[in-house]
This record gives C-alpha cells, sequence and structure tokens, in this order.
C-alpha cells in the first residue's frame, strides 16, 4: 500500500471517529476510483465501509459485505484482516440483538488474536480492550453478570492505558446501564464523563446515544421532564444519520416517558414505531423489548387478556435469543397479571421461573423481586412455611448486596409476615418497618406504593378495634402523602384509586357529598387516561353508594360512632382491590336500559323528554317520580357548569349533566359506566350543533314548545346516542 493511499484512509478514519459517516463514504468512492490500489487497500477501505453500514443501522448490508471481505481475506490469506473483519460481524450480531451466536465468535477470536499479534502492542491492545466490551455485553445478556461486571472493567482498564478516547467512551457507557440499578448517582457521573468524550472527539451520534442512556438514568431517578430532554435532544442528532435501529430505541423510549405521565395512546403509537423500524432492520431484540411494553400499556388499562398475549410474544422472540434477563422480565410480568386474575398456582409458577432464571444470572435486584412476589403470594394463600423459605433466600440475597431497593423489598416482606400475627407488638414492629420504607428517597413508587397500601391496611384494622380519632386523621394523612406521591411520579392509575380511597374517609366523616364528588373525580381520571377497566370499577362503586344513600343519611340522623361508621364502609375492600390489583370482570355489570331523556331549565319546566320504553311501561306517576327527584337537587346542582349527579329513585338511575342553563338528564336502569359516556356524547352533539343549542337557550328564557324540526333532531340523536 502506498504512502498516499495510507494517507487517505487514515483521514476516511478520522472522519468515520468524528461521526462523519456520509463524508467518509463519499471518500471512499473517490477513492476507489483511484488506479494503483492493491488487494489490501481495497480490504481495508470495506472493513471502514462495513464500520460505517453498522454504525448507520444498516446490518444487513454490513454483514453481505463482511462475508465479501472474509472470503477475499482468506483467499490473500490476511488473517489480521480476517479477524479485524469477524470483530465487526461480532458486533454487527450484538447489535441485532443475537447476543449467543456473537459470544461464539468473540471467543473464537480472542484465542487467534493471541497468536497473531504481540500482546504487548497497541494493535493487539485496542483489539482485545473491543473484545472485552462486546464479550461483556454478551455474558449480561446471557446472564453471566460475574463475567459482566470483570470484562467491562478489563476492557476499561485496557482503552484507558492505550488512550484510546473512542473505545473508552464505549465501555464507560455499558459498565454505566450496567450498575445503574444499583447505584444511579455513580451512573449519571460516568454517562456524563462519557459524553465529554464524545464531544471532545465531535462525533454526534455517538453523543446521541449517550443522551439516550441519560434519559434512561433520570427516567428511573423519576425525573420525567429530564429524561425526556434527554431522550427528545438524543432523537433529534440522530435524525442526521437515518440510522432505524438507533431511532427504533429512542422512540422506545420516548414511548416509555409518555407511558409514565399517563399518556397511553401516544405511548403505544411511539412503541409501534419502534417496533416497526426494528423489524425493519431484523433487530429481534429490541422487537422483543417492544413487545414487552406494549404490553404493560395494556395491562395499566386493566386489559390484562390483551397484555398476556403481547408478553407470549415477546418472551418467544427473548427465548430464541437466548436473553435470560428479557426471558425473566416476561415471566413476572405474566406472574403480576395471574396474580391479580386470581391464578396463584399459575402466578406462582411464573415468579419461580423468573426467580431461577435471575438466579442462574447472577442478578440479585431481579431475584429479590421474583421473591418478593412470592412471598407475597405465599402469605395470600396462607402458606407461611414456603413463605418463610422465600423470605430465607432474599435475606441471604439482602446480606450479600448493599442495595436500597432490595432492603426495602425485605422490610416490606418482614412486615408482611409480622401483620399476620395478632399480637400487638409484631403489628407495632410491621407497622415500624413499614414506615421506614416509606421515609426513604422513592427508588421504585411501585415498592413504596405498596408500603404505604399495607400500613393503610394495618391502620383501618387498629381503627376498626379501637375507634381512634388520632389513627383516622393519620389514615388520612397517609392517604394524602400517597396522593401527592402518585402527582409526581405521573401514576394516573394510583391518583385514581387514592381519590377512591378519600372517598372512602369522606363516608366516613359522613360528608356524603364530597364522598360521591371524589369518586367522580378518580372515574375522570381514569377514562381521561384510557384506564377502562379501573373506571368501571370506581362506576360501580358510585353505582353501589347511590343505592345506598337511605342507609347513610340514616346514620347521620343517628350519630353513630366512628366504629360503626367505619363498618358500614368497603374501605377494607377498596383496599385489598387495589393492594392486589384484582381484575374487574364486566361479565359482573348489570347490562344498562335506557328508560328516558329529560332537559329542563333551572324552574323545573321540562323543556324535552325522549321515552325510550313503551308508555305503558312508563306512566305518569313514574315520570312525576323522576322529576320531584331532579328538582329535590336542582338548586345545588345548577351551582357549576359541567356538573355530574347521580341520584338513585327507585330500581332506576338518574344522571344529570347540567350546561349553563340547561339540565340534561337520562334514566336507566342497570350500570352507569356507559350510561355516563352515553350522556356525555349526547351532549357534546347537541352543543356543537349551534342549530340546536341556539334554540334550546332560547327555549330556556322562555318555555316555548320546541320546533318541530329541532325535536325531531334531538330525538334521532337521542336515539343514535342511547341504542
Amino acid at each position: 500500500m502506498s504512502l498516499e493511499i495510507s494517507s487517505e484512509l487514515e483521514r476516511i478514519e478520522n472522519s468515520v471517529i468524528k461521526g462523519m459517516y456520509f463524508e467518509a463514504l463519499d471518500m471512499i468512492e473517490a477513492l476507489e476510483k483511484w488506479e494503483n490500489l492493491d488487494d489490501i487497500s481495497k480490504m481495508k477501505i470495506n472493513l471502514v465501509r462495513i464500520r460505517i453500514k453498522m454504525d448507520l443501522g444498516k446490518y444487513q448490508e454490513a454483514l453481505k459485505i463482511s462475508d465479501a471481505l472474509k472470503r477475499e481475506s482468506q483467499r490473500t490469506k490476511d488473517v489480521i484482516i480476517e479477524n479485524d473483519t469477524i470483530i465487526l460481524v461480532a458486533e454487527t450480531l450484538i447489535f441485532m440483538g443475537d447476543f449467543k451466536e456473537a459470544l461464539d465468535l468473540i471467543i473464537e477470536i480472542e484465542s487467534v488474536l493471541e497468536k497473531i499479534l504481540e500482546q504487548n502492542s497497541r494493535e493487539y491492545k485496542l483489539r482485545k480492550a473491543q473484545l472485552l466490551r462486546m464479550k461483556g455485553i454478551c455474558n449480561r445478556a446471557t446472564g453471566d453478570q460475574e463475567a459482566t461486571e470483570e470484562n467491562l472493567n478489563a476492557s476499561l482498564s485496557l482503552s484507558k492505558e492505550i488512550e484510546n478516547e473512542l473505545e473508552t467512551a464505549k465501555t464507560i457507557d455499558r459498565i454505566a446501564m450496567y450498575i445503574y440499578h444499583n447505584n444511579l448517582k455513580k451512573a449519571t457521573k460516568l454517562l456524563k464523563q462519557s459524553l465529554d468524550i464524545r464531544k471532545s472527539i465531535g462525533n454526534k451520534f455517538y453523543m446521541a446515544q449517550t443522551l439516550n442512556r441519560l434519559g434512561i438514568i433520570y427516567s428511573n431517578k423519576g425525573h420525567i421532564d429530564e429524561s425526556l430532554a434527554y431522550y427528545v435532544n438524543s432523537y433529534e442528532i440522530s435524525k442526521d444519520y437515518e440510522n432505524k435501529d438507533f431511532s427504533a430505541i429512542t422512540s422506545m423510549n420516548i414511548g416509555n416517558i409518555y407511558q409514565q405521565k399517563g399518556m397511553l395512546n401516544s405511548s403505544l403509537d411511539y412503541y409501534f414505531n419502534a417496533m416497526k423500524k426494528a423489524k425493519e432492520v431484523d433487530n429481534k431484540h429490541m422487537v422483543a423489548a417492544c413487545l414487552y411494553n406494549i404490553s404493560s400499556i395494556y395491562r395499566t388499562r386493566g386489559e390484562l387478556d390483551d397484555a398476556l398475549e403481547y408478553l407470549k410474544q415477546s418472551k418467544f422472540h427473548f427465548a430464541e435469543l437466548n436473553f435470560l434477563n428479557g426471558l425473566a422480565a416476561t415471566y413476572q410480568s405474566m406472574g403480576i397479571i395471574y396474580y391479580s386474575k386470581g391464578d396463584y398456582e399459575k402466578s406462582t409458577e411464573l415468579f419461580t421461573k423468573s426467580f431461577e432464571l435471575r438466579e442462574k444470572e447472577k442478578s440479585f435486584t431481579g431475584a429479590a423481586g421474583s421473591l418478593f412476589y412470592l412471598i407475597i403470594l405465599s402469605l395470600d394463600k396462607g402458606l407461611l412455611e414456603k413463605a418463610k423459605s422465600y423470605h430465607e433466600k432474599l435475606e441471604q440475597i439482602k446480606e450479600k448486596q448493599d442495595n436500597k431497593l432490595i432492603n426495602q423489598k425485605y422490610n416490606i416482606a418482614e412486615a408482611l409476615f409480622l401483620k399476620t400475627s395478632s399480637r400487638t407488638p409484631k403489628r407495632a414492629k410491621a407497622e415500624e418497618l413499614l414506615r421506614s420504607v416509606i421515609e426513604e428517597e422513592v427508588i421504585d413508587h411501585t415498592i413504596t406504593t405498596i408500603a404505604y397500601l399495607n400500613l393503610c391496611d394495618l391502620l383501618l384494622e387498629e381503627l376498626r378495634i379501637m375507634g381512634d380519632q388520632d389513627v383516622f386523621n393519620e389514615l388520612r394523612t397517609l392517604i394524602d402523602q400517597l396522593f401527592e406521591i402518585a402527582k409526581k411520579q405521573y401514576s394516573f392509575a394510583l391518583m385514581a384509586e387514592t381519590y377512591w380511597l378519600k372517598s372512602q374517609l369522606a363516608l366516613i366523616d359522613l360528608d356524603l357529598n364530597e364522598a360521591k364528588s371524589l369518586l367522580i373525580q378518580a372515574q375522570l381520571i381514569a377514562e381521561e387516561k384510557d384506564l377502562h377497566r379501573l373506571a368501571l370499577k370506581i362506576s360501580k362503586e358510585h353505582d353501589e353508594l347511590i343505592s345506598q344513600m337511605d342507609k347513610w343519611n340514616a346514620i347521620l340522623q343517628k350519630e353513630a360512632s366512628l366504629s360503626e361508621r367505619l363498618h358500614l364502609t368497603n374501605f377494607d375492600k377498596v383496599l385489598v382491590k387495589i393492594i392486589r390489583n384484582e381484575e374487574f370482570d364486566i361479565q359482573d355489570l348489570e347490562q344498562e336500559r335506557p328508560v328516558m331523556l329529560i332537559l329542563l331549565n333551572k324552574d323545573g319546566q321540562t323543556i324535552f323528554t325522549q321515552k325510550f320504553l313503551e308508555l305503558t311501561k312508563l306512566d305518569g306517576a313514574l315520570i312525576g317520580g323522576f322529576l320531584a327527584a331532579i328538582n329535590s337537587f336542582a338548586s345545588e346542582i345548577f351551582e357549576s357548569t359541567g356538573h355530574i349527579e347521580r341520584i338513585k329513585y327507585q330500581d332506576y338511575t338518574l344522571i344529570i349533566n347540567v350546561q349553563e342553563s340547561i339540565l340534561f338528564t337520562y334514566v336507566y336502569k342497570g350500570n352507569s359506566f356507559e350510561a355516563l359516556n352515553k350522556l356525555n356524547e349526547f351532549v357534546e352533539s347537541v352543543k356543537k350543533s349551534k342549530m340546536l343549542w341556539t334554540s334550546l337557550m332560547e327555549a330556556v328564557k322562555t318555555p316555548t314548545t320546541l320546533d318541530f324540526s329541532v325535536k325531531t333532531t334531538l330525538e334521532r340523536k337521542a336515539e343514535q346516542k342511547f341504542f
């Protein structure tokens, strides 16, 4: 190779190091037109081309060029170029998620390199550092956690020794992502160090990768907006490189943030977009990750069968790739779903599989999580000896690891054991342990929430026995604190559930209007965030409350004690449902059947009525009863526009929606969930029609018969919306 060609190749390689991939490709195209290129020059040009294709996410093209280059290097007996090609193939396979095949190649190359290169040479140490880094990545994916740490640290040591900044930054990134579950602070420091290195090199594409990883760190810290800013910055930089694979990664991570913010539809859009791009570049690992995340959306919505279907697809891909960490995660998520369904046997089987895999890969945090759920399951089933054996294993992990999250899980598990005792000292110790968790920094809001809910359960039992106002006040404070955590973490499901708990407190206070108002707020949050099953649960609770209003009004007159009032609420049942995240069966709901639509003004005068039952089944006395029930609430209802009220009258339910001077009332039998949606949709469709709304406003001012065309249009809309 001539000095001139060697100099040009070096210039091209420097452009690649700086992330100037398209410029480098243009330079390669120009160089290939030189007449004096020999075989070695051509092969070295293709080595650079493979690196560019790989960084741009064009993996199939990189593998195709690699295959041809490997054959050419074998023909020319250039062992170094042959092995450099195999190193690039191994890294490409890692990017595609094929860790097992990549690891086999790495092990094969290691032994060859020791024979063809001087082990003290810079050339050997650079390649060895690359192989150790890649080996560490594969070790982590295939379950050998000790080897992961050993190989990544050895890689970092070598790359620093030869002062290769690019390789150093790559390894620092990987170490940060390995340790962040246990040490967010150190991981953040490492990634910022890597970002500084990459900025000094000038490679924007690699900067985008580190920014993306910082987004993951800040997301785990609970700093949602900062995390999103890192992801968006990363995404915007990566656009210039047209890398579909990296675009898939950033899209998925942005989807994660939208999920945390409760924007479930937007999150799903990003997940499906990420999966589409991952499929285009044949990245099975990313496809599996997207399927896993999609399942979490459906689980959050309470659509458990759909969630299971996506998890099964994710499990298939992770198993095919032998990615044990992903496989263990899918087993655990499936276990949580079967727990919500009440299938304890299946749930135990899945948590056990998850634990065995995590124990095999020495993933202590993951193993602790699986044991934590196995303890909860065993205690729920009354299997104390089995729960104790899991607890002992959890204790062994805790003793070996200095990990706050594992300590919190252990303390909660210990408290759950003590909570099963009827002895006061043991229950007091359980309370102390749970308080220790909620007073610490929130590491995983799910675990902190479990601690809060179980502490509430302990206080609820104490309140039931003692009837002490101080205990009641403390219970209220805890639920208020839980609500603040839900707001901070953008956990809209928990916000809705906390409103649900607050409604039970309001009942104990005999503030019946506040109890109903809180249930309305809870349902609105659940519906707005597409948490349909949770909204249905809360709606059913609201229906039960209004059916018991006579009983509660009697209690109000009686001036019952705090213990008596508590006994009449569903507080304990609501708390258990939330703790277990029990599945809600739609079949349990009584079907909603339309009866009548009534529009009135402030004076109680009827503007419009439409009967959905035959006249013989809906007599004048019954209609008069409906009107009397409406008018009994009219004055307070009209205080705020948009107010929603439910009224029980005999076997019928009336939902009232106030809009300015009009009171829209829908009368029906059965559950209120669909009824409420139907009435809201009808009101919105009427307001959107300028002709209808103007006519109704005129009718409100001067009670007159509606025009035939207006009446006919309203009737037609009502038929469309309520049937």
